[in-house]
């Protein structure tokens, strides 16, 4: 869970209008998007995770454009960014973040996406607009229900693989999209 100074320092908030105006560019949302969902759910797939995400983060809540859950599974398309960890890669720069069992960290032991969730491991890793002097625009992850001990460094250059496919298909839709659209 982030604490207060790190949402007062880190690019969550300093690069906030920078990120939400590149959003209004590229006609990103919070709302679902069908074509998102596909993808997350691939990558859920790939992970063999409980779901996936296609993270939008704000200041004050997260939003999901992309979700793929397990069939049978709670989901949410709005947390806070005092939830889940999506915020942490965001402060850092858009660089991985791993959490291989998230009860084994005090820090994360009140989180409320493990009490709510259940999520017992996260694997995280920025959305970089590469067209826009790398600011980072939001976050893709996998979470499971089940502590991850086994994901290593080739996992988190798959999840960045599918962060560059998810950054395709953000700016072919955005260049297929003649207008601005505005949250």
């Amino acid at each position: 869970m982030l604490e207060e100074s790190d949402l007062q320092a880190g690019p969550l908030t300093t690069q906030w209008p920078d990120r939400r105006s590149r959003w209004k560019d590229l006609h990103l949302t919070p709302e679902p998007v069908e074509q998102f969902d596909g993808l997350a759910s691939e990558f859920r797939e790939d992970f063999d995770g409980n779901a996936a995400m296609i993270n939008l983060v704000g200041i004050e809540f997260q939003h999901f454009p992309g979700l793929g859950v397990r069939a049978g599974l709670a989901s949410t398309r709005r947390m806070t960014t005092g939830e889940g960890w999506c915020p942490h890669v965001v402060n850092r720069g858009g660089r991985s973040f791993t959490v291989r069992n998230t009860g084994a960290y005090s820090r994360f032991a009140s989180n409320p996406a493990l009490d709510e969730y259940g999520v017992m491991a996260y694997l995280g890793t920025g959305l970089i607009d590469t067209r826009h002097s790398g600011l980072v625009l939001g976050t893709i992850c996998v979470v499971d229900g089940t502590a991850r001990p086994e994901w290593d460094d080739s996992d988190v250059r798959r999840l960045k693989q599918w962060s560059t496919t998810v950054m395709d298909v953000i700016y072919d839709r955005a260049d297929r999209q003649g207008k601005r659209t505005y949250l």
